[in-house]
């Protein structure tokens, strides 16, 4: 009779065995390692919450559950995940995006816009997927704040790949889908477990809050107002954290700033006020006088007494309305002075307000205040910087940069004056406010800049022979940037230029009114805090690949803290990159904590790659770590024996033979190659006992018993 053993004496370890993988189940690092090669990927998916959710609440609904999926977004660089489907371990951020309240019964004055309640717009928090059923997504832990929605008050969901290591290239950009109608976007989020080396970028500039648009209307000079539902009153207002548009009410042009957004350039073409998201100090509205210029304090002066010297917070004011004729900036504008049109009045929108920050709360960069135009000639406000959120385990380095900036509001257009002559007789919009940056870093930070500046306001531009100017636009006030430590890297959150005019009319004082953003706020020493993670009802303390007896192939693992297992499956990945289900394992019965498992099988053929799949009886699955396998050398063997002979047939290779007494003594001679894949050994006269056959090939060894 033939049986096989491994005797200690004679076996060495020829076990096709690879090390240890421990697999505890942990979410972090789940979606695996990810290089970004290309310009423009997106990682994260964006919904939004269907209904409110209270602190303490661990159930949340999202409007459409598909949005969260990978397929969200086309192309494979743009995905992450291991899942295609919001799945169980998955991170996500949720966060209140607008619904601050605003004075909006102060329609004649600065007040207009003032925020008297965040109504926790800004707040955010981290939290892990159990399951899903529909729309509904339950937690495994309860929220930590309220979530309250309505019309205008908007709170996102947002799916955050967990990585265990994040590299991206020189070239290569990581951004996020521009905040929009949808009321979604404008974040880049990713959860690191190991180290993030940056040598491309990671960027939101200008996927924030939107710019006023511009819009048709006719002229209407001497107008005031800071808040109008009379569209040839003035230009449209910049979103900000109050909202847009019909969000403010029908009162939505003029130069009153709403929140962080920047006004609207009043009639008769004054400039767009720039955007904002942090800052200190005292805001007015009337941003940060440009003093570069031979003499161009004089000009400041002649507005108000010391306005050169002044300062605020925030983002920058637009610049003066229409004016016909060539005088002189350095005087007042009266007697034969008269600037004439709409006498160059400073009505330009005013710069947004800057936002108050806590530990857990974020905000988008308010979008510049629109230009005021009836030329067709004017521009849109610049849209604010995103939100940048990056939580990394281990070290953030490498060459690269993070930005969150405002964008710069585009320069006046060739239109058509009412008389149909081609003009860029219109206002510029404002920029954009900078955006918000959070880096929560456990070990370092090194190499890479930092940067969400406000965008410039824009340029009102034409030929510089004519007289007659219009108003240019506010810069956007600085974003936000939050570290954990204190890195020595570059970081710049300053306010960003005020726009000019081109016109010869203004040739001694090209800002004409227009103020430039103040810079925003950079904190350090911030502390690390953890990412949300639990370890899965079920953990594989190993999982290991070994090759027996040539042509079977043996997986055996540990899991202990079974709750709910219903069983285990292995998975063979396929040539095309899929996974087939090779064996299905039933989870064993019992209450012991610690339970051994043991499938054996036909080893294949050619190399490939191996998984666990562990699910429960709610359906949620996880996967063990994935194990290289390595045929065997010695497969396709076949020992058959008689009284007088053993049978080997083998392939075509250059096996060696070897007999063993039981007390491990080669016997010589017995072995005889008949042909290339056929070999007997002669024991006929051999006494009778236990004797050992060695089969071996390139360092492989097998074993097997032979009893004659």
């Amino acid at each position: 009779m033939l049986t096989k053993s491994a005797i200690p004496k004679l076996l060495p370890l020829f076990l096709s065995a690879f090390a240890l993988c421990p697999a505890t189940f942990s979410q972090t690092g789940k979606d695996g390692p990810e290089t970004i090669t290309a310009a423009g990927v997106i990682f994260n998916r964006y919904d939004v919450l269907a209904a409110s959710a209270s602190s303490g609440a661990t159930t949340i609904t999202v409007t459409n559950i598909t949005n969260l999926s990978a397929a969200a977004i086309s192309g494979s660089a743009n995905n992450p995940y291991t899942t295609n489907a919001l799945s169980v371990g998955d991170l996500l951020m949720i966060i209140k995006m607008q619904g601050a309240t605003i004075n909006t019964s102060s329609t004649t004055s600065s007040a207009y816009g003032n925020i008297t309640a965040y109504n926790n717009t800004g707040v955010y928090e981290l939290a892990m997927v159990q399951s899903v059923a529909g729309n509904a997504i339950t937690l495994f832990s309860a929220l930590s704040n309220n979530f309250t929605i309505s019309s205008t008050q908007r709170v996102q969901v947002v799916r955050i790949p967990r990585l265990s290591s994040l590299t991206i290239n020189s070239g290569a950009s990581l951004t996020g889908q521009a905040w929009g109608s949808s009321f979604t976007g404008g974040i880049v989020a990713v959860e690191v477990s190991g180290n993030a080396v940056i040598n491309g970028t990671i960027t939101a500039n200008g996927i924030g809050f939107r710019g006023g648009d511009v819009h048709a209307s006719t002229q209407n000079l001497g107008a005031t107002t800071y808040a109008s539902s009379n569209a040839n009153d003035g230009a449209i207002k910049g979103e900000g954290i109050a909202g847009y548009k019909n969000d403010l009410g029908t009162a939505y042009y003029g130069r009153g700033a709403a929140a962080n957004g920047g006004g609207g350039g009043t009639q008769h073409n004054s400039g767009g006020g720039g955007g904002s998201n942090a800052g200190s100090g005292t805001w007015t509205g009337q941003g940060n006088p440009d003093n570069s210029g031979t003499n161009w304090s004089v000009a400041w002066n002649v507005e108000s007494a010391g306005f050169s010297s002044t300062t605020s917070s925030g983002g920058g004011r637009g610049g003066y309305s229409y004016s016909l004729r060539n005088k002189d900036a350095m005087l007042p504008g009266t007697g034969p002075n008269q600037w004439q049109g709409d006498d160059r009045r400073n009505v330009g929108g005013l710069g947004g307000r800057p936002l108050t920050y806590s530990s857990n709360t974020l905000f988008l960069g308010g979008g510049g205040g629109a230009g005021d135009q009836n030329n067709n000639s004017g521009t849109a406000g610049g849209n604010g910087g995103g939100i940048i959120y990056l939580h990394v385990s281990g070290s953030l380095s490498g060459t690269g940069s993070i930005t969150a900036s405002g964008n710069a509001a585009s320069n006046t257009v060739l239109g058509d004056n009412l008389t149909g002559n081609s003009t860029y007789n219109d206002a510029a919009g404002g920029g954009g406010g900078g955006g918000a940056i959070k880096l929560n870093v456990q070990v370092s930070i090194s190499g890479i800049s930092l940067q969400a500046s406000g965008g410039k306001g824009g340029d009102q531009t034409g030929p510089t022979t004519a007289d007659e100017a219009y108003g240019p636009g506010g810069g956007g006030g600085g974003g936000y940037i939050a570290v954990v430590g204190s890195p020595v890297i570059t970081m710049n959150v300053g306010g960003g230029a005020n726009g000019i005019t081109t016109s010869g009319g203004l040739s001694e004082f090209p800002p004409n009114g227009a103020t430039r953003g103040a810079a925003g706020t950079i904190a350090t020493g911030l502390s690390y805090t953890s990412s949300p993670d639990v370890v899965l009802p079920v953990s594989l303390k190993c999982f290991n690949l070994n090759v027996v007896a040539g042509d079977r192939l043996n997986i055996n693992w540990i899991a202990y803290d079974e709750a709910n297992i219903i069983r285990y499956e292995l998975e063979q990945q396929m040539n095309d990159g899929s996974w087939k289900t090779l064996v299905a394992e039933p989870s064993k019965a019992g209450n012991s904590s610690i339970k051994e498992y043991s499938i054996t099988l036909v080893a294949p053929a050619q190399p490939g790659y191996f998984r666990l799949k562990s699910l429960d009886a709610s359906g949620a699955s996880k996967y063990s770590c994935i194990k290289p396998f390595k045929p065997s050398l010695l497969a396709g063997i076949s020992v058959v024996q008689n009284d007088q002979l053993i049978t080997i047939t083998h392939l075509n290779r250059d096996y060696k033979f070897k007999l063993y007494t039981s007390s491990g003594h080669e016997i010589k001679n017995v072995i005889n190659k008949i042909s290339s894949v056929y070999t007997i050994i002669n024991t006929g006269s051999l006494p009778k006992g236990v004797y050992y056959l060695e089969v071996s090939l390139a360092g492989e060894r097998n074993m097997f018993d032979v009893i004659r």
